[in-house]
């Protein structure tokens, strides 16, 4: 299998949030399939980005997530995540050796999501993952937006950014939490339909079976 390098990787991951950027366009906009929008790419990122925007996966194990959120959303949840995780053996191995969805030569570790279409247009999408995977312990996201259903609308917010103190723990079993706070709209991902100054504050937490 080819490796990718992870400059590759921060490009899928950038192309992944375009892809929430477009589920996040205006009714009416021509979204199109993620697959198709990019359909001139290596087959290798066609199906991470394909994977990280709808549909359930086939992973060998199952993450059990919840959430709660404060600021422009008062949500909380529970979902459960098929997908994730890509082509690891288990959740000891996910958490020690990241997705090796990619057959990338390092460790990536991407935080649990809602599955499903029905999710691009309700939320929440996590996109939030780590590019510097060396086993259990805590680290700062290379990237971390989050898009809620607020009173105005679905909104993408820069959870991952400096100014939101992110915290992302990964333990040995494959459980871990993901928190933030105050985070700002994320100026990369358009439209902006919240007042100015809105903030999101939360956290993701999930087990390993």
């Amino acid at each position: 299998m080819n490796r990718v390098s992870r400059a590759t990787l921060a490009s899928v991951t950038v192309l992944g949030a375009l892809v929430l950027a477009a589920q996040l366009s205006p009714v009416g906009a021509s979204t199109g399939s993620p697959v198709r929008m990019h359909q001139d790419l290596p087959p290798e990122m066609q199906t991470l980005i394909a994977k990280t925007s709808s549909g359930r996966g086939s992973a060998a194990f199952m993450f059990h997530a919840s959430y709660q959120f404060s600021g422009a959303s008062t949500a909380n949840g529970q979902f459960d995540d098929g997908n994730t995780g890509g082509d690891a053996n288990s959740c000891t191995d996910v958490a020690s050796n990241g997705d090796q969805l990619v057959g990338s030569n390092f460790p990536f570790f991407r935080v649990p999501t809602p599955q499903g279409p029905e999710f691009a247009t309700t939320g929440p999408t996590f996109i939030v993952n780590t590019m510097q995977l060396v086993g259990a312990g805590t680290y700062k996201p290379d990237n971390g937006t989050i898009a809620v259903l607020t009173d105005e609308g679905l909104q993408a917010f820069a959870a991952g950014a400096d100014t939101a103190s992110p915290s992302l723990t990964i333990n040995a079993d494959g459980s871990g939490s993901f928190a933030w706070t105050n985070a700002q709209p994320d100026s990369q991902l358009p439209p902006l339909v919240v007042p100015p100054g809105t903030t999101l504050s939360g956290s993701i937490w999930w087990t390993c079976a």
